[in-house]
């Protein structure tokens, strides 16, 4: 798995107080001040220490303190307890004497609108599926001043890092907001949990713990369409319903990758994808910090954009964002996925960052990767003339050339619908679903005469007899074989 992102939050857990003995009634005062989603606990651990400690009862309002009634040590007198037992006494006395009743947050329903915060908690949900673990995602919807309330809304997809499913806290899309200037819905999934098989999950690339080996499950994986068809439907459910105007993806690291994947799936949905410090299925890169097996890494990542590169060259808008001396996501591999794209027709761009900005966010690190700059690139003041400067400008400018989505849940171009449905306003097609070349989704077969077949690290074989062999470079051979299949994927290099 790649390091963790330094940038996401933390899942605080709850703080492990032991209140023994029975619970006495709370104080009259404290229940009138709480609703009734609230519980109170009051710990006697001795007269002069009643205090009250709330406990949140609901799932969207965070984690309390929680008690255990099963452990008794304070309902002892104290020449009976144990070392052990004094020791947690003690604890739980000094705990007790610091801990001060906080008011009970109120749901994000019930927030005023617009809230000073920003932000409020729309939805929750889960991906599931047969052949992934469960896939949890929350729906926020942000705005920063009263002006934008009955705005048409941006839907903006933010995918996580490999950091192992931490929440982006609610106040950093906020601040993404009011770069943007726009009403947003906010939708942020979690990558899937591993499936009952024993895959593992970098967003749509699936991997076991065998190919995840020295780290090294984004280069033996492979893509995973069932999560991906999943979820494009939830986006397009979600962005429909909210009846957004565009479709904004983004992501750092892992979460980078993500967004080549499924914009490479269905581009049809997305207005914009933000790929920052990503990678790809595969690398170029020799050595470094992987020091991946070469050449195989090198033709899995061919194979990765020679699919993904012509679709995701029908996103609208397409900015990558990249330090040059990232060493844990090469640049290099950044630059060959953007000129690939633009190979393509694409109108991609990639913005490069400096040294002083890849170090740029606060943290201490023993090594220095090049691979910090979240808040320099997404969040900081800089970040305006790294991105939004930019983005607000392409974005407004693809919604006038009829780009985008207005609620409909379809991210090809727009054109306007008769009430009679006559032939010179045609409707809108559907999003399709983009059939993945073999190489991606699973082993190529063994291929007699290939050098990297008899070494048993070859992906490039897909045809029974051979001759669809492209490290021998045998184009002809893939034409005599009648392979659309690598006939196409020929055609693209």
């Amino acid at each position: 798995m790649r390091p963790r992102n330094p940038h996401a939050s933390i899942n605080r857990p709850a703080l492990p107080l032991s209140l023994g003995g029975p619970r006495p009634q709370p104080p009259q005062a404290a229940v009138a001040a709480h609703s009734s989603s609230t519980a109170i606990v009051c710990a006697q651990l001795q007269p002069e220490l009643r205090r009250p400690v709330m406990q949140h009862a609901s799932p969207n309002m965070g984690t309390g303190i929680a008690s255990n009634p099963t452990t008794s040590s304070s309902s002892k007198d104290i020449s009976q307890m144990t070392i052990r037992e004094k020791a947690e006494a003690a604890k739980i006395k000094v705990l007790a004497a610091r801990t001060t009743p906080s008011p009970m947050p109120k749901l994000e329903k019930e927030k005023p609108w617009p809230s000073p915060d920003g932000w409020r908690l729309t939805k929750a949900g889960t991906m599931v599926g047969e052949t992934f673990g469960e896939s949890t995602y929350k729906v926020y919807e942000a705005v920063s001043d009263a002006s934008q309330v009955d705005q048409e809304p941006y839907f903006f997809i933010w995918l996580h890092g490999a950091d192992g499913g931490n929440d982006i806290p609610p106040n950093d899309l906020a601040k993404m907001q009011k770069r943007l200037r726009r009403r947003i819905f906010f939708f942020v999934p979690i990558s899937p949990k591993p499936s009952q098989d024993g895959n593992r999950f970098f967003w749509g690339v699936a991997y076991t713990k065998a190919q995840n080996k020295n780290d090294l499950g984004f280069v033996h994986g492979s893509l995973h369409e069932p999560y991906l068809q999943e979820f494009c439907r939830v986006v397009k459910e979600l962005s429909q319903e909210v009846g957004a105007v565009a479709t904004v993806m983004a992501g750092y690291s892992m979460g980078g990758f993500g967004a080549w994947q499924i914009a490479g799936y269905m581009p049809d949905l997305f207005t914009a994808i933000i790929p920052v410090a990503s990678y790809g299925l595969g690398t170029y890169q020799k050595g470094g910090m992987y020091n991946a097996p070469q050449p195989e890494s090198s033709h899995i990542f061919d194979n990765f954009m020679n699919w993904m590169a012509p679709n995701v060259a029908q996103v609208p808008v397409v900015i990558a964002i990249h330090a040059q001396i990232d060493t844990t996501s090469p640049y290099g591999d950044a630059q060959a996925m953007v000129k690939k794209v633009q190979g393509h027709g694409g109108k991609a761009q990639l913005v490069s960052i400096s040294a002083e900005g890849a170090e740029s966010d606060k943290g201490k690190r023993k090594v220095k990767s090049g691979h910090s700059y979240f808040n320099h690139s997404l969040l900081n003041d800089d970040s305006e003339g790294v991105l939004y400067g930019r983005l607000r400008i392409l974005l407004q400018a693809a919604i006038n050339q009829g780009y985008g989505q207005r609620g409909n849940g379809n991210g090809s171009r727009i054109r306007p619908i008769s009430s009679t449905g006559s032939a010179n306003e045609p409707p809108m097609k559907k999003p399709k679903l983009l059939k993945l070349p073999a190489q991606l989704c699973k082993p190529a077969v063994k291929s007699t005469g290939c050098k990297w077949c008899d070494q048993g690290t070859c992906w490039d074989h897909v045809q029974q007899d051979g001759q669809g062999s492209w490290n021998a470079g045998a184009k002809m051979g893939a034409a005599r074989s009648g392979s659309t299949l690598i006939a196409r994927l020929l055609a693209n290099l």
